[in-house]
């Protein structure tokens, strides 16, 4: 990856990887204390990676800009909604 951003999609790969361990788990202790202690640290994990890759990734944005919030001429694509694109038709 180019950019430190794109790097971020890299720390997807544990956290889902805990799934397929929880998965196992299950599948080799039936739904066990252990099992179940499993299933709450992979959805811990989950949690976890995507706090902080957005904080990292708004780090990034920071460092970069000068600040993280969004603001006139940035380089940055805004998705409208739907009332939004109808107040300025």
């Amino acid at each position: 990856m180019k950019e430190p951003t794109q790097a971020l999609h890299y720390l997807s790969l544990p956290a889902i990887s805990a799934l397929f361990l929880t998965a196992a788990v299950f599948v080799e202790t039936g739904s066990s204390s252990a099992a179940w202690k499993m299933l709450f640290i992979s959805l811990m994990l989950l949690a976890v990676n995507s706090i902080v890759t957005h904080a990292t990734a708004r780090a990034f944005r920071a460092r970069e800009l000068g600040h993280w919030q969004p603001r006139d001429g940035d380089p940055i694509e805004f998705v409208r909604d739907a009332h939004e694109a109808k107040e300025q038709e």
